[in-house]
C-alpha cells in the first residue's frame, strides 16, 4: 500500500483523507448554486473580468453576471 501511495504521489495525485468538502471551508458560499461558485472561481482563476470572459465567449456580459449571482443556470 505504501508503495503504491508513493508511485502515485510521484504521478501528482494528493492524499486527501483529511480533506473536508468546500461548502464546510467556506461557508459564505453555502446558498449560493454550485455553478455560480464554479464560473466565478474560474473566471477569476484566469484573471478575467466578466466583460473580457463575454467577449471570448459571446456570451452577453449581464448572462454572465446573472449566472455568477445564481439568477440564470448555466445551459
Amino acid at each position: 500500500m505504501d508503495k503504491a501511495m508513493e508511485a502515485l504521489k510521484d504521478l501528482g495525485f494528493v492524499d486527501t483523507s483529511d480533506s473536508i468538502p468546500w461548502r464546510e471551508a467556506f461557508p459564505e458560499f453555502q446558498d449560493e448554486p454550485e455553478y455560480s461558485v464554479a464560473l466565478r472561481g474560474a473566471r477569476g482563476k484566469e484573471n478575467l473580468t466578466q466583460a473580457e470572459l463575454a467577449e471570448l465567449t459571446g456570451i452577453p456580459q449581464s448572462h454572465i453576471s446573472k449566472m455568477e449571482n445564481g439568477k440564470m443556470e448555466i445551459g
